[in-house]
């Protein structure tokens, strides 16, 4: 369902569970992007991004993709955990101030601004899949200590699924984004965990997950206020 390449690991059910019979089911090691770098994905959940450009692209497919998942109320507390990890776009902060009283019309056109300044720095070819970097932003907020648990952040990702599966979007390759696959792998271990132990299994879903992610581009803050808006 998804092209396996260095920045973009197989998210398979099978591969999956592979890779977990592989390691032996030991817990995973911790955030690493794919050999030969592996180097770590995230400093420390205080650290502020230092890839600007993985930053830019996060924001950018949030503002593509957002509004088909969450309630436009959501993005001023986004907003707000953004201006922490210097997103210092002019749409920002006029979003930061829209929460009380909240304005669906003023945020609807804040993000509509937000995706333009955001696109002036971007090349066509460092845009992200809006649904690589919600289901990252799930999984890194798992790696941060901010999304709760393990299972917490799988039936996350799996609950997206149920919202996706009558029509999963495509690339325009034709391909399913790899955090769809994501989705529907989480949806696959959550009910398989009524009948046998897939916690290895969840365990390097969300450590593959994590790496869909630009890394050191968003902070524990800003992860936690995705996966609130995720949640609807």
């Amino acid at each position: 369902m998804t092209d396996a390449s260095p920045s973009r690991p197989a998210l398979d059910v099978e591969s999956i569970q592979k890779l977990a019979r592989a390691r032996g089911a030991v817990p995973d090691s911790g955030p690493y992007e794919p050999e030969p770098g592996g180097q770590p994905t995230v400093v420390s959940p205080e650290a502020l991004p230092t890839d600007r450009k993985g930053l830019a692209q996060v924001v950018h497919a949030l503002a593509v993709g957002g509004h088909t998942v969450w309630d436009p109320e959501e993005w001023p507390g986004l907003a707000t955990a953004l201006l922490t990890c210097g997103g210092g776009w002019p749409a920002v902060a006029e979003l930061a101030e829209l929460a009380d009283p909240p304005d669906e019309g003023a945020i609807v056109a804040a993000v509509a601004r937000l995706e333009r300044q955001v696109a002036v720095g971007l090349g066509d070819e460092d845009r992200l899949p809006f649904w690589d970097v919600a289901a990252g932003l799930i999984a890194r907020a798992w790696r941060f200590g901010v999304g709760g648990s393990v299972s917490d952040a799988v039936t996350l990702l799996g609950n997206r699924w149920t919202d996706l599966r009558a029509k999963p979007p495509r690339t325009p390759e034709g391909r399913y984004p790899s955090g769809v696959v994501a989705c529907n792998c989480a949806w696959w271990f959550a009910e398989l965990a009524a009948f046998q132990d897939t916690g290895p299994d969840m365990i390097v879903l969300l450590s593959e997950t994590e790496r869909l992610l630009p890394p050191h581009s968003i902070t524990a803050s800003f992860c936690a206020a995705a996966v609130h808006a995720l949640r609807w």
